[in-house]
């Protein structure tokens, strides 16, 4: 495999990374202490997935994943409580959903494992859009009352 298609056939993966860094850098610049807070959370969530794969063993990294998402999960709760914002309900809703498909790839196994890679995946997506649109949204409101 040359340096070329070696780099097509992983474009998925550098282009999900880079909107990730895109979107997390533009909540960390310019939205709120909540959208900072998630946004750092997000970021480690989908940057420890590479520390977890590259430490340790494949039996493990399963069940170091599931404990990963739960903590996420129950971060996404705790701030939940504190600020019941829609969309922070919605990112709440999306990294259940995320941690019962790890689950899933540990208490049933005739799922494919692609097809739980797809479904993680359309889910970090979500979670992206929703955190993108949050910034936005609090961006346009910051501007309207510097307006008025």
């Amino acid at each position: 495999m040359t340096p070329v298609t070696g780099a097509f056939s992983n474009l998925h993966v550098i282009l999900s990374m880079a909107a990730a860094l895109v979107v997390f850098g533009a909540a960390v610049a310019f939205g709120s202490t909540r959208l900072r807070l998630v946004a750092l959370l997000q970021a480690a969530e989908n940057f420890g997935i590479i520390l977890l794969a590259a430490g340790a063993s494949p039996s493990d990294r399963l069940l170091l994943m599931d404990v990963k998402s739960f903590v996420v999960l129950l971060a996404y709760g705790v701030m939940c409580f504190r600020w019941p914002d829609r969309w922070l309900i919605l990112m709440t809703g999306l990294q259940g959903f995320a941690f019962l498909l790890h689950l899933s790839d540990v208490l049933d196994v005739s799922l494919p494992r692609s097809v739980n890679g797809l479904f993680l995946n359309a889910i970090g997506w979500g979670m992206l859009l929703v955190l993108a649109t949050a910034t936005a949204i609090h961006v346009v409101n910051r501007l309207d009352k510097s307006r008025a």
